[in-house]
C-alpha cells in the first residue's frame, strides 16, 4: 500500500517536472534585433508578427 502511494507521488512529481521542461522548450528564445530604441507598442507589434514579417519590416528602416 505504501509503495503504491510512493509510486503515485513519484509519477506526479515526474509529470510536473516534464510539464515544466516542455513549457520551457516551447518558450520563444528569439531576440529582437533593431537599431535604436523601441517603444513598448513597437515591441508588442514585433512580438505578434511572424518572424519573416519582422525581418522585412526591420530591413525597410
Amino acid at each position: 500500500m505504501q509503495s503504491a502511494a510512493l509510486l503515485e507521488k513519484e509519477v506526479s512529481d515526474l509529470r510536473a517536472e516534464n510539464e515544466k521542461k516542455k513549457q520551457k522548450r516551447t518558450r520563444s528564445t528569439r531576440t529582437i534585433v533593431h537599431e535604436g530604441d523601441l517603444s513598448v507598442q513597437e515591441v508588442r507589434e514585433l512580438r505578434s508578427e511572424p518572424f519573416e514579417a519582422q525581418v522585412a519590416r526591420i530591413n525597410n528602416y
